[in-house]
């Protein structure tokens, strides 16, 4: 009798610490969501999806400050990869312009930009450029560096159909006056 009455406590006191326990998962972007455990049906972990390279190659196109330009890059390719978290990151191909003011013909270097979300209002990918700290190898007449972005820089990434990509940007890099409009409308390899 003694065992019975003490199994019933341990099964009323776990029913009662039950009903008052929350469930709190902590996401990598330092945000967190709790659940009280009595809302909960189950739990289900699935295996994260593979990530696997697309590359888009087509036409890209920047223009200076609004009025100089547009000036053409030939063969420009960008290379996203789908992450499990549902953002993307984007590998932007080096890229090369001729006949920029006072820069002359210009290489804008590689870089990628990680971790894009999803935007349900506009249906795009976006981000961002200046908080990541991302540098880009810029070359011309007057210049040989690497650039960060600044304030106001930002890329929009957005799917058209299963196999083409609209990607519009507008950035400014250190030391320089004006910002760049880039687009790029690419099919996927």
């Amino acid at each position: 009798m003694k065992k019975l009455f003490t199994l019933i406590a341990i099964a009323l006191m776990g029913v009662a610490n039950l009903q008052a326990q929350t469930v709190t998962i902590n996401k990598k972007d330092g945000s967190s969501v709790t659940f009280e455990t009595k809302d909960i049906k189950d739990i289900k972990f699935v295996p994260a999806a593979s990530s696997k390279e697309e590359v888009y190659t087509g036409k890209g196109t920047i223009k200076i400050g609004g009025m100089f330009g547009p000036y053409e890059s030939k063969g420009s390719s960008y290379t996203i990869v789908k992450n499990a978290d549902g953002t993307i990151n984007v590998t932007v191909a080096e890229e090369k312009y001729e006949g920029l003011p006072v820069m002359g013909n210009t290489v804008i270097g590689t870089y990628t930009v990680k971790n894009i979300a999803y935007d349900e209002a506009t249906k795009t990918y976006s981000r961002e450029l200046a908080k990541d700290g991302i540098k880009v190898h810029v070359k011309g007449n007057t210049m040989d560096k690497d650039l960060d972005f600044i304030k106001p820089s930002k890329i929009t990434i957005k799917f058209v159909g299963t196999n083409s990509i609209s990607v519009n940007s507008v950035y400014q890099f250190t030391g320089m006056p004006m910002d760049i409009k880039a687009e790029f409308n690419g099919q996927k390899k």
